[in-house]
């Protein structure tokens, strides 16, 4: 995803239904000492404890939904359109 848009950013291995582990939250505060981010791009919804804690370190969550199975509504292009909103929300700052 990043190489493939040229996107900024750097990988983070965290579940959205998961809170990281402490070791996990350590690595992050290393890494935004020399790269400073101010989104987190997710899969699907992350822990709201989660989203908590990020905004505590100034980041926030964008949820981009690859639609690797049927949508429980709409279709294909729905989650898509709703993925460009999402990503309007961050751009638009």
């Amino acid at each position: 995803f990043i190489r493939r848009y040229r996107l900024n950013a750097r990988q983070v291995h965290w579940e959205p239904d998961e809170f990281p582990e402490t070791e996990q939250w350590q690595e992050l505060r290393q890494d935004l000492v020399g790269f400073p981010a101010s989104w987190m791009i997710w899969e699907g919804a992350p822990d709201q404890q989660t989203v908590d804690e990020l905004k505590k370190l100034g980041i926030q969550s964008l949820v981009v939904d690859p639609c690797g199975n049927l949508p429980e509504a709409g279709d294909y292009l729905d989650v898509m359109r709703e993925n460009v909103l999402n990503f309007e929300k961050a751009f638009s700052q």
